[in-house]
């Protein structure tokens, strides 16, 4: 609903500088990472400048009355869970959705056109599971269908990485889809079981803090798989050079690159359970 003006609010200077040093510091040294190495000195001096500022914006915010972002909601229990349990998910979820586009264009050699054919059955049935698991949130509460959606991502993920360049495409769709399933089981009934111990005046600062952290988790998911496709091409002994779309690597060993990702997915979906 919508809430009364409050002229006496101010903007939260101090947390707004420490803001824009720490979040994009952060964001370009996980993608700076991925491209010159972990070990690079500008990525290093990134990352020391981000959680520098980050520690500083932490210590600012906490005893404000008026903060940027409401760090204090994370006192609560569920908050907090619900947070840590929408990362796991964003990693294995929205991970899959950055992987398996790539694997199917390069280990399985099919267009951007048929690649979306095959991705957009889950698109579906996340929409319809949606509407089945907000109907039974209220009935069940969010655990069964929360540890439901990650077995099924647990699976589905494990089966994936054990796939190789010669699978069926028919599989790989159906395996793919169930990611929608797992999506509508988990995403929307934590986020609501998060939301539920919020105080309605605090609800606007925990929206702005959740989108902060899904933005957050969404570059960590890509640079940490990025990386787990680079390092997994590297210990294969590939050639130099050698990466996810550059054509020339080894289609067996880009299939085998793939899999440590899926397998990296389907562990983080465990620690979800």
């Amino acid at each position: 609903k919508e809430q009364g003006r409050r002229p006496e609010a101010r903007l939260d200077g101090r947390g707004v500088l420490l803001a824009l040093l720490a979040f994009p510091a952060i964001l370009l040294a996980l993608s700076e990472g991925e491209e010159q190495g972990w070990g690079s000195p500008i990525v290093l001096i990134l990352a020391a400048v981000g959680i520098i500022s980050l520690i500083a914006f932490v210590r600012v915010e906490l005893p404000q009355r008026e903060p940027l972002l409401q760090l204090r909601l994370f006192a609560s229990p569920m908050f907090a869970l619900g947070m840590v349990i929408n990362f796991i998910t964003q990693f294995s979820l929205f991970g899959m959705q950055y992987v398996m586009p790539l694997m199917l264009q390069q280990v399985h050699q099919l267009g951007a056109a048929r690649t979306g054919l095959i991705l957009f059955p889950s698109g579906i049935l996340s929409f319809v599971t949606m509407n089945i698991s907000g109907r039974i949130y209220n009935r069940t509460g969010p655990r069964p269908l929360a540890v439901t959606g990650l077995s099924v991502l647990l699976g589905t993920t494990f089966w994936l990485s054990r796939l190789g360049p010669t699978a069926s495409l028919g599989l790989i769709t159906v395996l793919g889809s169930l990611r929608g399933l797992a999506m509508g089981l988990c995403m929307m009934p934590v986020q609501t079981a998060a939301y539920n111990t919020v105080p309605r005046e605090l609800m606007t600062r925990a929206t702005a803090l959740s989108n902060v952290l899904f933005r957050i988790f969404g570059a960590t998911t890509t640079a940490v798989l990025t990386t787990i496709l680079l390092l997994g091409l590297s210990l294969q002994g590939a050639p130099a050079g050698s990466n996810v779309t550059s054509g020339s690597t080894p289609i067996p060993l880009l299939s085998n690159a793939f899999g440590g990702a899926f397998l990296a997915m389907a562990v983080m979906a465990g620690v979800g359970i």
